[in-house]
């Protein structure tokens, strides 16, 4: 015995003179508006929005141009899946999310120099960073410090990279 899938959704409408497009239609926002409202975020989860500094270049403000006319002509341009990183002489600047024209992330790597929010400089000993065991995000190779919007990256002896975040979901 075939069913046809029209006569199937037609017994779902609510009118008796409906065509079954409108039906199908129906159907599929139905099925969909759960799938869209988990991935809009109804799962309880916020967005953490901070306030960063490297020489004047703030994530969430700064523009590319703005970036350049602080720190000089970038080195290269690698595209990402969402948006583009610009190597600069001691950092990479990542313009990527849903506003691309504002830095989203600025990664220190070369700059010995910098001091984070915590003292934290490239080259420190792994040690610094025990005390966002119990408060912050830690696994072996990276540290996240809520409180300033920090990420530290690390080989398991000193730190290796720095990064300077706009938000980031909690």
């Amino acid at each position: 015995m075939r069913r046809s899938f029209p006569f199937a959704v037609r017994k779902l409408s609510c009118h008796s003179q409906s065509s079954w497009k409108s039906d199908v239609i129906l159907v599929i926002l139905l099925l969909a508006l759960p799938l869209f409202a988990i991935s809009y975020g109804c799962q309880g989860r916020k967005v953490a929005f901070y306030h960063n500094d490297y020489h004047g270049i703030q994530p969430g403000k700064t523009t590319l141009k703005e970036v350049i006319s602080i720190l000089g002509p970038y080195l290269e341009v690698q595209e990402t899946p969402d948006g583009h990183n610009y190597r600069f002489q001691k950092v990479v600047v990542n313009f990527s999310g849903s506003n691309r024209s504002v830095v989203n992330t600025l990664t220190i790597d070369r700059d010995r120099g910098y001091t984070s929010p915590r003292g934290i400089r490239l080259g420190d000993p792994v040690s610094c960073l025990d005390q966002f065991r119990h408060n912050g995000r830690y696994v072996p190779t990276a540290v996240f410090d809520a409180t300033h919007g920090v990420f530290y990256w690390n080989d398991g002896e000193v730190v290796t990279l720095i990064a300077l975040v706009y938000r980031v979901l909690r």
